[in-house]
């Protein structure tokens, strides 16, 4: 249900001409398995939980209006209650914003030839964009993104 609804979204979205084609643009993608524990597969499951939102909520739409299945359209019910609160769009954006500021870190520092100088660079760089999110330009944006993105719903 979720690729129908995403593909859906992509083909309105391509129509109106507010997404381009090409190579590599608006390829399938999926949420990510509950098992995946490296910090690189968290921050993707976000960037993915964020991108397919839309998708998602028409989902639980419909499986919660589809009276067939008591236990499944409860829970739907209960988790669109749940996935349209501002609470939940705003811990998501932050996750999505905080886990980008460190996944160049992650990344850099996985390496086994990475210097002690470039990961302290690296450390100090990350900090301060963490800074910068909480000083008061920083966390207007922030929080400027988070109510334009549940505008558009």
């Amino acid at each position: 249900m979720l690729r129908v609804a995403q593909a859906q979204r992509i083909v309105e979205a391509l129509e109106l001409g507010d997404i381009e084609t090409g190579k590599g643009l608006n390829q399938e993608m999926g949420l990510g398995r509950p098992g995946d524990t490296r910090w690189g597969s968290h921050y993707k499951t976000v960037m993915h939980l964020v991108a397919l939102y839309p998708s998602i909520r028409k989902v639980l739409i419909m499986v919660g209006n589809d009276r067939s299945q008591k236990t499944e359209c409860s829970q739907a019910q209960t988790m669109l209650i749940i996935f349209k609160s501002y609470e939940f769009v705003f811990m998501a954006h932050l996750m999505q914003t905080i886990l980008g500021f460190t996944t160049d870190l992650n990344d850099a520092l996985q390496k086994k030839d990475q210097d002690i100088v470039n990961a302290v660079e690296l450390i100090s760089l990350t900090k301060m964009q963490m800074y910068a999110l909480w000083e008061d330009v920083g966390w207007e944006d922030f929080l400027k993104e988070v109510d334009s993105f549940l505008c558009q719903e």
